[in-house]
């Protein structure tokens, strides 16, 4: 392979773009079935890019205006980074959206799909193939639904310069998963998009001669879109790309991916770690041959970064060349882009151990980790180009080193705000211009630490408990789906306090079973924070909401917990 130089800093995405349009480097490999062989489609830049100018050619005929949006409805494919990036050449701001087949009800897919198309107020509705019926139901209002196929053969005249934007323009409509919160599109410019991936590059180190992303997430996401898509197109690094339903159907085809090609860095929510160990724990058949030497960088992030999930996966995966180091805990969120703090390269993750009875009194007290009421809180490391983080009180006030408190970013990749919500941006941005991420962690030696989400706590009897850790505890539980667990608390009028509720999925069908699941989750609730669960739901699999990222959304749970109790979906237990 040819020699590659390390990229000049840019600011736009057309600049990005435009700086590989005519290199025949190999880009884009799609496999075929990852799991049984290395067989692939390979496309290099310069056909991306073509593919994408046709659609942007096409695009302008049927009036594309500059800066108007496109809403982009397509899975992991060549057929979505065509629509982006044609997006992208025609001066529109592509918004990627949801899949239908991450939701229930197609109905209540395509309603929800009007409110958003209507809040951003698209011009487009541009669609793959597979999802064409989508772009019928979305063309009204003045909205033009096209398909992938209609756009390839629509007729669109020779390869469009592209259309000039400033760097702090609006070039994205990043829509947020919505875990706590009905999903809004984030205003993203280029130059805070470019920022962000360069500085991730500079931190790992990216080598452009050596180094192959891969990425299963769905690229409406933005560890997907961004933190991987973007990012390897920026840096000149080949991409190997899978569908999100190839690693739901079968998670180690993700580590043969890894291994066939050579892969050197991805990124994951802590849920699919597990769920590797825990295919693999039961599937040892599957890894004859398997090689991830190549793996150097396995981001973890999205969610909650687990020591127990961490030491899981470096203990079952060691013989297969999978290096403790190469485990890289990441904070981030779409608001700044991707990542906002990143994990110091070459060392094994870093655990805080914590007394958790101090957490619920706001003050993280170092602990001996073989003591009992430990917990064990992962680093996500430091914030990088240009970006700081602060810890502040209830009041806005910043509080000392190892204090618990909201979690502020500012920096150049902070979001412009959310798109038409003149509202919510304010309530999001402090008076000096921090962003609210919502989170609460503390800072200790210039590191940050997440304890868990400012809505998710759970009160009972006057004290506090993270949710995030009630979760952790209950997911470590032997039956009960990793990743897969809600808790959360209810007003109870009788008790004169509230209740904790947890939620938990289970393959498990025998009932006495399944009552041993339950009773191991009681006692594994009150051993570890001296409370027991009120009432307790075992679900079947897929019933908890969830976001496009995989996680559980709590708020939604609760509420649909207030309305049906889940009691059609499993069996109950109160204390």
């Amino acid at each position: 392979m040819q020699q590659r130089t390390h990229p000049e800093a840019m600011d736009t995405l057309e600049a990005i773009l435009a700086r590989r349009a005519t290199s025949d480097e190999p880009w884009l490999i799609l496999p075929e079935d990852a799991l049984t062989s290395g067989a692939a489609r390979r496309l290099s830049f310069r056909e991306v890019f073509d593919s994408a100018s046709s659609v942007a050619s096409c695009l302008l005929t049927h009036g594309a205006r500059e800066s108007r949006v496109a809403c982009i409805v397509a899975d992991n494919s060549m057929e979505f980074i065509s629509l982006f990036f044609g997006a992208i050449l025609a001066g529109l701001v592509p918004a990627p959206l949801h899949l239908p087949y991450f939701v229930a009800s197609w109905q209540a897919y395509i309603d929800r799909l009007c409110v958003v198309t209507a809040q951003c107020d698209a011009q487009f509705v541009l669609v793959s193939d597979e999802f064409g019926a989508v772009a019928g139901e979305l063309a009204h209002d003045g909205r033009i639904g096209l398909s992938y196929g209609q756009l390839k053969g629509g007729g669109g005249v020779g390869s469009p310069a592209p259309r000039p934007r400033g760097p702090d323009d609006l070039v994205l409509l990043q829509f947020s998963s919505g875990s706590t919160r009905a999903p809004m599109g984030v205003e993203l410019s280029g130059r805070a998009i470019c920022l962000n991936v360069q500085g991730i590059g500079d931190v790992v180190g990216a080598d452009p001669a050596v180094d192959v992303a891969l990425c299963w997430l769905p690229l409406f996401h933005d560890m997907g879109l961004t933190g991987t898509m973007v990012y390897s197109w920026y840096w000149g690094l080949p991409l190997v790309l899978m569908r999100p339903r190839e690693f739901v159907r079968q998670p180690l085809a993700w580590l043969w991916a890894v291994s066939r090609f050579k892969v050197t860095g991805c990124a994951a929510p802590n849920f699919a770690y597990s769920l590797c160990s825990s295919h693999a724990a039961t599937r040892g058949d599957m890894l004859n041959g398997l090689d991830l030497s190549s793996w150097r960088i396995a981001f973890n992030a999205a969610e909650m970064v687990q020591c127990e999930t961490v030491a899981a996966f470096n203990e079952r995966f060691h013989a297969y060349g999978f290096r403790a180091e190469a485990m890289y805990p990441v904070y981030g969120l779409a608001e700044n882009v991707v990542a906002a703090t990143l994990s110091r390269p070459n060392r094994q993750p870093l655990f805080d151990c914590v007394d958790r009875s101090s957490l619920t009194h706001g003050y993280a007290r170092d602990m001996d980790p073989a003591a009992p009421g430990v917990r064990r809180i992962a680093s996500v490391g430091s914030p990088f180009g240009g970006a700081r983080v602060r810890i502040v009180d209830e009041h806005g006030g910043e509080v000392a080193g190892r204090t618990v408190g909201g979690v502020e970013i500012v920096g150049p990749s902070t979001m412009r705000g959310y798109h038409r919500n003149v509202e919510e941006t304010n309530r999001t941005f402090t008076s000096d211009g921090w962003l609210k991420t919502g989170d609460l962690g503390y800072m200790s030696d210039g590191e940050l630490y997440i304890v868990g989400r400012s809505k998710d706590v759970v009160k009972k009897a006057g004290a506090k408990y993270d949710a995030a850790d009630v979760q952790a505890v209950v997911g470590g539980v032997a039956g009960v789906r990793a990743g897969c667990v809600a808790a959360f608390s209810v007003e109870s009028a009788v008790r004169g306090t509230e209740e904790l509720v947890v939620l938990a999925e289970t393959r498990e069908e025998n009932a006495e079973l399944r009552r041993h699941i339950a009773v191991a989750i009681t006692r594994a609730v009150l051993g570890t924070f001296g409370t027991g669960v009120d009432i307790l739901r075992l679900l079947s699999p897929g019933v908890l909401l969830k976001t496009s990222s995989g996680k559980v959304r709590t708020d939604a749970c609760r509420s649909e917990f207030l309305v049906s109790g889940f009691a059609a979906e499993g069996d109950s237990l109160r204390d």
